[in-house]
């Protein structure tokens, strides 16, 4: 029997893992926890959430500041340069050039801003920190964990300092404001001066739904080419933003009363995406709940607590607002899931992974006869 066994034994090479572990042996043990070293680490890895939190609030800060003082910009040279290049795609790399000049603009307000030198320039944040005990009366515990152990943010510190890039990277402010931001307020100064020549009756149902928005304001100075200024910096684009949401509600009432009025003659106004940072902000977030009650109370917490919010130093009410964004969505056009996360919504909802795309393929079984019959009903509804 053992010699049979023996058949079915070092026959392959085996790859085992190996762990190893340090033990502390005689007094040792005991000196580390008298040091408080293992409390010390501990400690510093609970407070850097925090210290990450306040300090991306600093860069937030001066981020608004730098950009809310921006006022002498003009851009019109690249608003003729954009207009040049859509009917012309070979002047790419003279418009590349442009954004680049533009860019650069904007990160020597950043760099010549005394508060740069501290918060950006210096590869940890340990200056920050004594500043900020030396000179702020009541200072977060956490931040007095670090005193001395700046060095943790020594990685945070890169990371931020790709913020003011004057190259044409996403994670940049400059880029944010130049190549993206600045694009869709052109479009959307395109679409509001099409509202005025071919729309009269709607530009002034624009100007009475955005007037208590605007407080005395006239709603066409904002789409103005060298408007965009006052746009740069977060409260600027949740202002502007504010009074695209009001036009894109009373545009959606305007096509339900006037159906032969074509979408595409009648456009929606794009929204501009959120400065840097402030696009990680989640105004709602949970780790779990262990009871029926406590999502009750989360949800009206969260209820009481958003009611308003303050764009602009003007108090605006949330639901109202997110009433008129859902009146906006057509459900056969404007609602659209991602290919890749089909299966996993079809599983939540239905318990099926597959359930979905059934349902789809039986849909265009019984309603498309043909390939050339289901793209001509595709383009329709496009």
């Amino acid at each position: 029997m053992s010699k049979e066994l023996t058949l079915f034994t070092k026959q392959f090479q085996v790859s085992e893992t190996l762990t190893f572990e340090l033990r502390p042996i005689g007094k040792t043990e005991e000196n580390i926890k008298k040091s408080g070293l293992l409390d010390s680490d501990q400690k510093r890895a609970d407070d850097y959430p925090q210290v990450k939190k306040f300090l991306d609030g600093q860069h937030k800060q001066f981020l608004q500041k730098v950009l809310s003082g921006i006022r002498d910009i003009d851009w019109n040279e690249l608003a003729d340069k954009i207009s040049e290049f859509q009917g012309n795609k070979d002047l790419k790399t003279e418009l590349e050039k442009l954004q680049a000049d533009y860019r650069k603009k904007l990160v020597e307000r950043f760099t010549k801003d005394e508060f740069y030198d501290i918060l950006v320039k210096e590869a940890t944040p340990s200056k920050l920190f004594s500043k900020l005990l030396k000179e702020e009366k009541e200072v977060n515990e956490e931040i007095k964990t670090f005193a001395r152990f700046a060095c943790y943010f020594k990685g945070y510190q890169e990371n931020r300092r790709n913020i003011y890039s004057n190259e044409a990277q996403q994670t940049a402010a400059a880029f944010r404001a130049v190549n993206e931001n600045f694009t869709k307020f052109l479009t959307a100064v395109k679409i509001f001066r099409s509202f005025e020549n071919k729309y009269p009756d709607l530009v002034s149902d624009i100007a009475d739904r955005t007037r208590s928005v605007l407080n005395g304001k006239n709603v066409s100075d904002l789409f103005q080419v060298n408007a965009y200024n006052q746009f740069l910096p977060q409260s600027g684009i949740d202002y502007l933003n504010a009074v695209i949401s009001e036009i894109n509600y009373a545009v959606n009432q305007y096509r339900q009363k006037h159906k032969e009025v074509l979408a595409s003659d009648l456009s929606f106004i794009p929204l501009l995406f959120k400065q840097i940072l402030s696009d990680r902000e989640q105004a709602f977030t949970i780790d779990s709940f262990e009871n029926d009650k406590d999502l009750c109370i989360a949800l009206q917490n969260f209820t009481d607590n958003n009611k308003n919010m303050d764009v602009m130093g003007n108090s605006v009410s949330l639901f109202p607002s997110l009433r008129r964004m859902l009146t906006m969505i057509n459900a056969d056009s404007d609602l659209f899931v991602n290919a890749k996360s089909l299966s996993d919504i079809s599983n939540k909802t239905t318990g099926g992974w597959n359930t979905l795309q059934e349902a789809m393929t039986a849909f265009a079984e019984k309603n498309f006869k043909t390939k050339k019959e289901h793209k001509k009903t595709l383009q329709k509804t496009v």
